[in-house]
């Protein structure tokens, strides 16, 4: 005698329900295409709402900056903002100098000075939970990095990335599966009996 046994997780999946918590990574990466103090703008439609904890934010910076090693504030830096979100964080000479978006940390930050006249920094933030909700609603997620007049197109190799990674939410199983679940057992119980 074969037994059936039904949970509210196997009957989600059994009607394609189930939920996973899967990573989802935003990226895109644009070349430098004007001389001089070039806006980006990263935009993804549709992304995955609704974001399970904290996420990932990497920009990726090629172009004329200044060095740290010239501490030269306000000549030569990128602004980041979001579109629905209030605040800005500006990276000059390899820092963060300000940041108002509330919600986002700034994990560590990396330069490459091999190259001829360039500067390459890798900047990692923390996003909350909160300001990756804020950034996700609407349909739409809209950065924009936003380069100062002084950061000028060196060689046809400069440009800005931006890559997002973060966990979508758990899409909640409904209230009635369990209910249905526990049915079909009993239905499956009863009819054990009534051959038997």
């Amino acid at each position: 005698m074969k037994t059936l046994i039904l949970t509210a997780a196997s009957v989600a999946a059994a009607f394609g329900l189930t939920a996973a918590n899967a990573s989802t990574v935003l990226t895109d990466t644009q070349f430098f295409s004007v001389t001089t103090g070039q806006d980006f703008t990263f935009e993804f439609l549709n992304p995955d709402a609704n974001a399970g904890g904290t996420g990932t934010l990497v920009l990726d910076l090629k172009g004329d900056y200044i060095p740290i090693s010239l501490n030269l504030p306000g000549f030569e830096f990128v602004t980041l903002t979001f579109d629905g979100v209030m605040g800005a964080a500006v990276i000059e000479n390899g820092s963060v100098t300000s940041n108002t978006i509330v919600g986002l940390t700034l994990d560590n930050i990396t330069e490459d000075t091999a190259f001829n006249d360039d500067e390459q920094f890798q900047a990692t933030f923390i996003m909350s939970e909160a300001l990756l909700n804020m950034a996700l609603s609407g349909g739409v997620l809209r950065a924009v990095l936003d380069n100062s007049s002084g950061v000028n197109l060196v060689d046809g190799n400069d440009f800005n990335s931006f890559s997002l990674t973060y966990n979508a939410s758990q899409v909640p199983v409904p209230g009635a599966l369990p209910l249905m679940a526990a049915g079909l057992g009993a239905i499956a119980t009863r009819r054990r009996k009534s051959k038997a």
